[in-house]
């Protein structure tokens, strides 16, 4: 049987992962996936990386399936560092930085890739009940904080053009022509017939400048909650989060975004002070559509529902964490690139 100390640090591992990146725009919600729930300490202190991975090659319009004519494609990789501090028992304080490394294939651009530093967020969580003894465990966090406009938001403005092109609109079509022949239900591109030739019009981008941005441009609020519940060696964790948006730069906003996982378990007792935690997590966001220069963006709403499995180790004052995301639905505004699958790692120290 585990013992309560050994219970209360696998909290650590299931308590306050929320979803990220199950589209771009999530990944200036990152700031989930590093909220954590343990057995505080007065005065310790706790030093993290985690790692999340994404890669996107499928081209979705309107939630629909469309080919990649471009062959485009993004791989996001965010590097997170946490610090963070106990007041007390129930109290503690966290700052986040991310690292963005992004490499891309874009319509009209061809491949490139992109390094910078992304929004910092600095959050204070709350432990507002916990209870646990040999057979059962309950606890709950709370946490808010603000997020602040560190990464790059220049990009936000990129969709309608400069040096990088990210979404390229068909040619005017002259009232002389011939010949139309309108797009078909299954979203083919439109051919027309001008001065006895047939052209093809040039194909929408999924890539946008607002996917390849670091950061939001803006002051934003994430709060949350998560639970965590143990029955014998029976599992059953989940989180819920929202971030509250503001007017940000390039007159740009993003939408409020609400993240959420929930998923069942089971502890194992692999060695005398080494403890393991697997479970299946499903996750999921939600997400309108961002106003560019006062007007809706159609490529930024989505609706996302991904399942996938999650390891998590302890030992001592160490723990590793390793999971993977695959997409169960994706619905989205306009023409997008969504996630084929995502990988998450991390590592924590205790001091």
């Amino acid at each position: 049987m585990l013992g309560r100390k050994q219970t209360l640090v696998l909290l650590v591992c299931v308590l306050g992962q929320s979803v990220s990146d199950q589209a771009i725009a999530c990944d200036l919600c990152g700031v989930f996936d590093t909220v954590r729930t343990y057995e505080m300490e007065k005065n310790a202190v706790r030093l993290g990386v985690a790692e999340h991975f994404t890669f996107f090659d499928t081209v979705q319009h309107e939630g629909t399936y469309a080919e990649n004519r471009g062959d485009e494609r993004l791989s996001s990789s965010i590097t997170q560092f946490t610090g963070s501090y106990d007041l007390s028992d129930v109290l503690s304080l966290q700052v986040t930085l991310p690292l963005i490394h992004r490499e891309y294939r874009a319509l009209d651009s061809g491949p490139g890739s992109l390094t910078g530093v992304g929004d910092v967020s600095l959050l204070v969580r709350a432990v507002p009940y916990h209870y646990s003894d040999a057979d059962n465990t309950v606890a709950i966090q709370l946490f808010g904080g603000v997020e602040l406009p560190t990464g790059d938001a220049d990009r936000l403005g990129d969709d309608h053009g400069d040096d990088e092109v990210f979404e390229e609109h068909a040619p005017a079509i002259e009232e002389s022509i011939d010949q139309h022949e309108s797009e078909d239900q299954h979203g083919q591109a439109t051919h027309v017939r001008h001065g006895g030739v047939s052209h093809e019009t040039e194909p929408v981008s999924a890539l946008h400048g607002h996917d390849l941005a670091f950061g939001s441009g803006s002051v934003d609020f994430p709060i949350g909650l998560s639970f965590f519940l143990r029955r014998g060696m029976a599992v059953l964790a989940g989180d819920a989060g929202y971030t509250f948006r503001t007017d940000g730069d390039e007159q740009y906003r993003h939408a409020d975004d609400f993240l959420w996982s929930v998923g069942p378990g089971g502890l194992f007792q692999i060695a005398e002070h080494v403890t393991m935690l697997g479970r299946i997590r499903l996750s999921g966001e939600y997400k309108k559509k961002d106003h560019s220069q006062g007007q809706l963006d159609d490529s930024t709403a989505v609706r996302s529902i991904f399942w996938g499995p999650e390891l998590s180790l302890t030992s001592g004052a160490w723990r590793f964490d390793l999971g993977s995301d695959f997409p169960i639905d994706i619905n989205n505004s306009g023409t997008q690139l969504v996630a084929d699958y995502r990988l998450r790692g991390a590592v924590v120290m205790r001091f």
